[in-house]
């Protein structure tokens, strides 16, 4: 097979190859030129630069999906050239989002950009299944092997549905349930590609049991032709034969996904390739087995809500990211772009911040690997409710379903054993649930913007219905303002991503969440935190009020603001900002000291008394009596280092689109002293509110 020949097969002009290899005559071979040629000679288009990377050892020649901005992606035609690669227009993410779906032909290890974008300027190949598929289309259908004891059960589809339909991409999305398990898989099927993408997950959800676990469960999945899983050696999955893997043996709780990502490696199997190809394509065949192809966008702005997208020249570091990959793991190990085991430890965690993920928005396509891999805790998490015909559990369906961190609380609690085993534990000390006040959505939603990747819009789908059931919005009491300003933070991002009745359901949260926290009294004057709270960890014995948890809710009302504004709706938009500037306002007039030493510094708890917070006329001047940077007896006010101020900047950003006073301008100078020159990720991501 010659050069031109495996271009031909690459493109997927079936029809074109054959006459190529039947009469090898320069007439055919001057047809795909001439093709490349007049795309070649259009104008180039504005667009986004966009990034691609091969992990792999072997050459891979792969339909990849690419992100791009629609704003930029609505100023191009369906079909392109980018590079000389075919590209056609899928999936869009309501209107943030546009999946292109690009053939790519990459070397080992190779990484690189483009950014020249033609009209094709011809017809689109049509759609060709490959023959190594088409042969024996069900071995490519999932069966799940579940063993409990002594008990043994498969799990086959019993729905098959082709939910996306387009011209270089057909995904078939298959589902079952029995006995209270449930899987769903998604196959993507390319054009002239062997490779079938195979993604989904697995769960025990059984409302007919009150069992919270499974004390002795094997998971197995199997097709009909070899099948190989990305992660596995990560994920503690083993092979046990070609097409089968074992994927979890041990204890199981109740709502938790297990989830898998890999490719079916179809093979000639007797019919013979009439194409002579068969060295060729089992080569790309090895490279898919071993890592997907990879890609992302220089992405400089309208990014989730906030939209902003600070520079960085911080790349990944993928042969650090390779070596962990290549460690022997567990399932439910901790993943490093994902809260803590326990999302209810206190301090910093991976996802907090203002947006995610800076390193993967500037073009760096191997970041999207660690994006994917750790995206996937949130499967692992006990919130996938589901009643026995598979369907998710929602208020609709049980309207008296009251849920605490993502677990049945009261009411209806889908017939499981009452009190629930809060904080229970999995190896590795992972906590199974979710706690509100430390959530951290924010990299899972910033793999779903950069992907589309089905099996996480479930997730996040999933995490809306566990939502709407909160008992906490469900009896109207009030949460710590970091849970609420989380709350809003997560939906906010989803409700650019999704659009429709997911939409509505996300502005209804929002809404009620905002009605409770509106209608709150201030709880002194001048003073009026959002919330106080006795806490030995803050200040022994005395009430406190903590001005970065307050912060944090600022900095959920200003993502909500942005959100609102960003799909139109800028009456609500209005109402969350003007709650944010209230929090925020009070966050840095009463919440930041003027130190002597001429820094004003953050303070991260304050004595509260009924009249309001303790000597307010000394809260700038630092150091006094009774002032400290650690709880202990006798101190009232206790001070932040530097580092808190990221913490601080939902308030910072808040305060400066209110009232023109000094305290704006005391906003505007902290933000000016704390941002100029900084380098961090961490950092940047917090200040990108503005």
């Amino acid at each position: 097979m010659d050069r031109h020949e495996q271009r031909l097969y690459q493109l997927g002009i079936e029809h074109e190859l054959e006459l190529a290899r039947q009469r090898r005559t320069m007439l055919w071979r001057c047809a795909l030129l001439i093709l490349i040629a007049v795309a070649a000679l259009l104008a180039p288009l504005a667009a986004q630069t966009i990034a691609f990377a091969n992990p792999a050892e072997h050459r891979q020649a792969r339909w990849v999906v690419v992100p791009m901005p629609a704003a930029q992606a609505d100023l191009l035609p369906r079909d392109c050239v980018v590079g000389d690669w075919l590209a056609t227009k899928g999936r869009k993410l309501a209107n943030h989002t546009q999946l292109w779906h690009v053939r790519t032909d990459l070397r080992p290890h190779q990484a690189g950009q483009l950014a020249t974008w033609r009209p094709l300027g011809a017809p689109f190949p049509p759609f060709v299944l490959s023959p190594w598929i088409s042969d024996d289309l069900g071995k490519m259908v999932p069966k799940i092997h579940l063993t409990v004891g002594t008990s043994r059960r498969t799990l086959v589809p019993s729905r098959v549905e082709l939910v996306e339909d387009g011209q270089a991409c057909k995904v078939w999305r298959a589902s079952g349930s029995s006995g209270g398990w449930h899987f769903v898989a998604w196959a993507k099927t390319w054009s002239w590609q062997d490779a079938v993408d195979l993604r989904g997950y697995i769960v025990w959800s059984d409302p007919t049991t009150p069992a919270w676990w499974l004390d002795d469960a094997q998971v197995s999945i199997e097709t009909g032709e070899p099948l190989d899983l990305y992660f596995a050696t990560r994920c503690g999955f083993t092979k046990t034969a070609a097409g089968t893997w074992t994927l979890w043996r041990g204890r199981l709780p109740h709502g938790v996904a297990i989830p898998f990502r890999g490719v079916v490696l179809p093979t000639d199997d007797g019919g013979g390739d009439p194409h002579g190809l068969s060295e060729w394509r089992r080569e790309h065949l090895a490279a898919a087995a071993e890592a997907p192809v990879l890609a992302s966008c220089d992405w400089r702005q309208d990014w989730l809500a906030f939209g902003v997208v600070p520079r960085t020249a911080v790349r990944s570091d993928f042969e650090r990211f390779g070596a962990f990959l290549r460690q022997p793991g567990g399932l439910f190990d901790a993943r490093p772009l994902a809260n803590g085991l326990d999302t209810g430890g206190t301090g910093a965690q991976a996802p907090f911040g203002a947006t995610k993920d800076l390193i993967a928005l500037q073009g760096d396509a191997w970041r999207v690997y660690e994006l994917l891999y750790s995206a996937d805790d949130y499967l692992l998490r006990g919130r996938h409710h589901r009643e026995t015909d598979g369907r998710v559990t929602t208020k609709a369906i049980r309207p008296r379903l009251e849920t605490w961190s993502g677990s049945p609380f009261a009411g209806d609690t889908i017939g499981k054993a009452m009190p629930a085993p809060w904080g229970w534990h999995l190896a590795g000390d992972r906590v199974v649930l979710v706690d509100d006040q430390h959530r951290g959505d924010a990299y899972i939603l910033a793999a779903y913007a950069l992907t589309g990747d089905e099996a996480l819009a479930d997730d996040l789908l999933d995490s809306i219905a566990v939502d709407e059931t909160r008992a906490y919005a469900r009896r109207g009491w009030i949460d710590a303002p970091r849970a609420t300003g989380r709350l809003w933070q997560s939906w906010a991002k989803m409700t650019v991503l999704f659009d429709g009745a997911t939409r509505a359901r996300l502005r209804a949260l929002a809404v009620a969440e905002l009605e409770l926290r509106e209608g709150q009294q201030p709880m002194g004057a001048p003073v009026s935190p959002a919330w106080t709270v006795r806490d030995d960890r803050v200040l022994p014995g005395a009430d406190a009020w903590v001005p970065w948890n307050d912060s944090l809710l600022a900095l959920g009302a200003m993502e909500q603001a942005a959100a609102w504004r960003r799909v139109g709706d800028l009456q609500l938009a209005a109402r969350f900002q003007a709650y944010a500037v209230r929090i925020g306002r009070n966050v840095v007039q009463w919440g930041t000291v003027r130190a002597s030493f001429g820094s004003t510094l953050p303070l991260t708890g304050v004595r509260w008394s009924a009249g309001g917070a303790a000597q307010l006329s000394s809260y700038y001047t630092y150091p006094r009596a009774g002032a400290g940077e650690a709880p202990g007896p006798g101190v009232d006010m206790l001070v932040g280092t530097p580092g808190w101020w990221t913490w601080f900047a939902g308030s910072l950003a808040a305060a400066q689109v209110g009232p023109q006073d000094d305290v704006r301008a005391r906003a505007a100078a902290i933000w000016a002293e704390q941002t100029v020159g900084q380098q961090s990720v961490e950092a940047l991501e917090w200040w990108a509110v503005r």
